[in-house]
């Protein structure tokens, strides 16, 4: 996953991977409540969000502060 540029609220953008890529890296904060937020490593305020909650919504980068955290939470599970 690739942030898009330099604006928010866009749609994320499935890429190849480029080591090192400052776009591509992501890291999971978990909130005291359990709940688990993937943060942009290039844009730190900016976070993944399901657009409108529903299937098929749009996965996009969303301002991580002052938004409801349902919006941007994720379920981390173990690979298989």
């Amino acid at each position: 996953m690739e942030t898009p540029g330099q604006n928010v609220y866009n749609a994320l953008i499935q890429s190849p991977c480029v080591v090192n890529a400052a776009s591509q890296r992501w890291r999971v904060v978990s909130e005291a409540s359990g709940d688990k937020i993937f943060l942009s490593e290039l844009h730190p305020d900016w976070a993944l969000a399901v657009n409108a909650g529903h299937a098929g919504s749009l996965i996009l980068l969303w301002r991580y502060r002052g938004v409801p955290l349902p919006v941007i939470s994720w379920i981390v599970t173990r690979a298989r």
